[in-house]
């Protein structure tokens, strides 16, 4: 049992030492001191779980903070990819419509070449048929000149025994007796090189190619 003494000072004490006891005291009951010492740690519980939300709240603050700004630079990610997708389609839609112009301007170029050599073809065919398609003729090597002769023939060059003929689609025709450096001239050239379109043969040597 507790005794608490006017001198403020508080003994346990057994209860047969309270008959000696001249001095006033008080008995103080246990179940009293730990109410006190209850409500007392009580409010230290209070006052650290107010503490703890403050604390809480604060961290809470911080990490509302991180995911704001993870949220933001996801987003700004997402634009940039999305910009950067619609750039690349807008690329590639314009090399695609390149591509096109180019081969259509390539179609029409070659449309327009082919109507170019038909209607050369048919003003040949026109010149020819107002010049006529006959020869007469009396040569040497008749017999050649007589097999590859045609309406396709454009140029045709004598010269002593030699005769040259010139066709529309390239071929060149030659008989023998031509000089040395004319036959060099005809039978090394190269097919890379544009057709002939005149030939004539002099004397002495002398030709026109």
């Amino acid at each position: 049992m507790k005794v608490e003494y006017d001198d403020c000072q508080t003994y346990h004490v057994l209860p047969r030492q309270l008959e000696s006891c001249t001095v006033h005291r008080r008995v103080v009951e246990p179940a009293l001191d730990e109410e006190k010492e209850a409500r007392k740690q009580l409010s230290l519980l209070e006052a650290e779980e107010v503490f703890i939300a403050r604390e809480k709240a604060e961290v809470q603050a911080i990490l509302t903070q991180f995911e704001a700004e993870r949220y933001r630079r996801a987003k700004e990610e997402a634009a940039e990819k999305a910009r950067l997708a619609i750039a690349l389609e807008k690329k590639l839609l314009q090399e695609i419509k390149k591509v096109v112009r180019a081969k259509e301007k390539e179609k029409e170029i070659a449309t327009r070449e082919k109507d170019n050599i038909r209607l050369t073809n048919i003003l040949e065919r026109i010149v020819r048929g107002s010049s006529g398609r006959y020869i007469t003729y009396s040569l040497s090597h008749s017999e050649f000149v007589n097999e590859h002769f045609d309406e396709t023939v454009t140029c045709v060059a004598l010269g002593g025994d030699a005769t040259i003929m010139l066709h529309e689609r390239g071929d060149t025709m030659w008989t023998s007796g031509l000089h040395t450096s004319l036959y060099n001239k005809l039978n090394g050239r190269q097919k890379s090189l544009p057709t002939l379109e005149y030939v004539s043969i002099g004397s002495e040597g002398r030709y026109y190619v």
